[in-house]
């Protein structure tokens, strides 16, 4: 019973299928047929036959002027792409100035971080290789200023309360990595071997940052801020081999107590076998 149940109701559901199809098809039809013929409104009598026209190549005229109608038009819009382009990169270029210009700003007011994210706008919008190694630039100062001020926190300062900011040696990585991409651009700008510098003075890597002032120096001698950096680094590097120093010599003299040690022991142990032997047991 069930069955014949469900037999009559896809015999159903397939005729108001059909049906649908049916009535579907009939519109198609009728709009076929209605499509090419005139509006027939009894107010308005129907248009005169128009006379049937003789191929004379007016035709194939019409058709050459349309063609170079349209070959003008699309010479006319790909002589406009030009403008068009060099107007969308002025646009860019003020919008990479607006934020190279609050960059400097913020970083003037000590706020480093605002600085750096305008100087990340700036250089999504630049595609000049020059403007991007100034802005590189600006950017690795700021991150090592940033740097700079996350280190001189007091230590007890994050024991009171908790402090969440940023990895002063992840900020010193990528300093170093601004400086170096636009150094390839303009290797002759003494100012990127002091970023240089300053990123692997606070890397710790005190040797690379002395090479970074030196190639700085035989670009510009008279650069003060490499001069004092210099300095700087070779005093650093002076204290750790006057550390290195006494760290050797202490070792040495470790050495040779460790050494003299058993000797005296050996001694010591000799002349109190020859005590005890002389006095013997007391009888």
């Amino acid at each position: 019973m069930l069955k014949g149940k469900f037999d009559a109701i896809a015999w159903h559901q397939r005729v108001i299928t059909l049906l649908h199809s049916s009535i579907l098809c009939d519109i198609t039809v009728s709009l076929l047929d209605h499509r090419n013929l005139p509006a027939m409104d009894p107010q308005v009598p129907p248009a005169p036959e128009q006379p049937e026209q003789i191929d004379d190549g007016s035709e194939s005229s019409d058709a050459e002027s349309d063609q170079e109608g349209r070959d003008t038009d699309i010479s006319d819009s790909w002589g406009a792409l030009p403008s068009t382009t060099q107007q969308m990169r002025e646009q860019l270029d003020a919008v990479a100035s607006k934020h190279a210009t609050r960059g400097d700003q913020a970083f003037a007011g000590d706020e480093w971080q605002a600085a750096v994210r305008h100087y990340t706008a700036a250089l999504k919008c630049t595609r000049s290789p020059q403007q991007e190694a100034a802005l590189l630039s600006r950017r690795s100062r700021a991150l090592c200023c940033m740097c700079k001020h996350i280190r001189s926190i007091p230590a007890r300062t994050s024991e009171r309360r908790a402090m969440y900011g940023h990895d002063p040696t992840h900020l010193a990585q990528l300093a170093l990595k601004d400086a170096d991409k636009a150094a390839q651009v303009t290797p002759t700008c003494a100012e990127l071997y002091v970023h240089q510098g300053t990123a692997l003075f606070l890397l710790e890597r005190y040797s690379d940052a002395e090479s970074a002032y030196l190639e700085g120096l035989a670009v510009q001698p008279a650069h003060k801020a490499l001069q004092d950096n210099l300095k700087q680094v070779q005093e650093v590097l002076a204290e750790q081999e006057r550390e290195q120093q006494q760290l050797l010599a202490e070792v040495s003299r470790a050495g040779v107590a460790a050494a003299a040690a058993p000797a005296g022991a050996a001694g010591a142990g000799v002349e109190t076998a020859g005590v005890s032997s002389t006095a013997g047991p007391a009888e």
